[in-house]
């Protein structure tokens, strides 16, 4: 990424970071926002990626992921992969509910819960866990 040429303008470089909030919405994102940093005294600039953890009037908190490069064009690319990686937002429903079901077998574990109570949600977890590992993806 570091041998990418910069861009030519600021116009081009603004129509690229804002391609990126609607990725960031496909991928479930809430609030999405994008933005680019320059700051003195630092030799590489900065694509913001930021995000609200729930959707509604001031719920939940807000974040930003950073992402750097020797030019913002590979701060910009380091951005998009980033954005492209996220799973889809069927499956990272499916990994949210799955990991709370660990948790709550986990926590019935720790206090002494019987398995016949814990069991059939470790199933089903399995299920849901297969399910992500097998389930092929439409465009393939």
């Amino acid at each position: 990424m570091t041998d990418q040429k910069d861009y030519e303008s600021f116009a081009e470089a603004v129509a690229d970071i804002e391609t990126l909030p609607p990725l960031m919405i496909e991928k479930g994102i809430v609030r999405p926002s994008a933005s680019i940093r320059f700051y003195t005294g630092e030799k590489s600039p900065q694509v913001w990626l930021g995000f609200s953890t729930k959707e509604g009037h001031q719920m939940g908190t807000f974040g930003a992921d950073i992402y750097r490069g020797k030019t913002l064009r590979e701060a910009f690319a380091k951005a998009k992969a980033a954005i492209l990686a996220i799973p889809e937002r069927d499956v990272a429903i499916l990994q949210d509910y799955v990991r709370d079901l660990a948790k709550v077998v986990d926590k019935g574990r720790k206090n002494g819960v019987p398995d016949e109570y814990t069991a059939p949600v470790s199933l089903t977890i399995k299920s849901a866990y297969d399910n992500l590992l097998c389930k092929p993806r439409e465009d393939e």
